[in-house]
This record gives structure tokens, C-alpha cells and sequence, in this order.
């Protein structure tokens, strides 16, 4: 077996198993093993930190309990509660809040330093939304004025040449 080969079957001897554990462990079919060695604190805090809400918990209750393991459901609670403060920065705040997102889970899970920073970009999401009307009313205004300025040369023009129409060739 060449070098190359046996790196290939060492990937896949490590990448398989790894690859199975993670889905099994994403998807809610865990094994009794994997439900006895669970850390649900560590599983809730994983969960905090991708902005998932509480549903999983269902799943995994349901799961290890078919395999006769109790979840300890006030520890990935807590987990997932630690894991949303990180989710829920300033950051996603801004984001949700230009985004006009009113119900993410964050809003939902009531994170204090996300409901500061949500506040305080909506404010200013409306000040710029302000600003920018503001702007382009001064727009209409210059437009506006000029369109009248136009206009009065235009009528100018009219009345000295008697009204003459531009498709027409003026006759002397």
C-alpha cells in the first residue's frame, strides 16, 4: 500500500466515525452510550451559541428516555442560556435590528445585553432612515425649484416666439 493510500483509509478511519457521532449527536438519535456519557450542559451551550431555541431539548428528553437516561434538563438549559449570550451580542442586534427582525430568539429569550444593543441600533437604524428622508426632501426641494426655473425660460421662450413648436421649423 502506497503513502497515499494509507492516508486515505487513516482519513476515513478517523473522518467516518467522527462524521456518524456528529450527526447522530445533531440529528437527536443518540445511543444509550452517547446519552449516558452526554455533558447537557455542554450540548445546551453548544445549542446557546448556534441561536437554537429550546426544541431540542424535547428531543433529546424523548431519546434518552427511550434508552432509560434521564436528561438533567436544568443543565443544558443553563448551557443553552450561556451559549445565547454569546449568540446574542451586539452584533446579531445590529443585524436583527437593520433587518427589522422583531421575534429572533433572542428577542424571545429576553438576553439583557442584546435588548440594550437591539434598542439602542433601532434608534439609530431610525435616525439614519430619518436623515436619509431629510436628505432627499432637500432633493425634491432643489429639483423642484430648478424644474420651476426651467420652466419659467421655457414660458419665456414661448412668449417671445409665439409658442412655437419644437417640431415644427420656424417660419420667417
Amino acid at each position: 500500500m502506497n503513502r497515499q493510500s494509507r492516508f486515505s483509509s487513516l482519513l476515513l478511519a478517523v473522518a467516518v466515525p467522527v462524521a456518524l457521532l456528529s450527526f447522530t449527536a445533531c440529528s437527536g438519535k443518540m445511543s444509550k452510550s452517547d446519552c449516558e456519557k452526554a455533558d447537557f450542559y455542554e450540548i445546551g451551550l453548544k445549542d446557546g451559541k448556534k441561536g437554537k431555541d429550546g426544541s431540542r431539548l424535547a428531543d433529546i428528553t424523548a431519546t434518552c428516555g427511550s434508552h432509560g437516561v434521564t436528561v438533567v434538563e436544568d443543565k443544558y438549559t443553563y448551557g443553552r442560556k450561556v451559549g445565547l449570550t454569546e449568540f446574542c451580542d451586539a452584533s446579531q442586534a445590529q443585524k436583527d435590528a437593520k433587518k427589522g427582525i422583531t421575534d429572533s430568539i433572542c428577542a424571545k429569550e429576553a438576553v439583557p445585553p442584546y435588548q440594550t444593543a437591539y434598542s439602542k441600533a433601532v434608534i439609530d437604524e431610525r435616525e439614519a432612515k430619518a436623515k436619509e428622508i431629510k436628505e432627499l426632501q432637500a432633493r425634491k426641494g432643489k429639483l423642484e425649484k430648478r424644474e420651476g426655473e426651467l420652466q419659467n425660460q421655457i414660458n419665456t421662450y414661448d412668449s417671445q416666439t409665439g409658442a412655437v413648436n419644437p417640431s415644427q421649423p420656424v417660419q420667417q
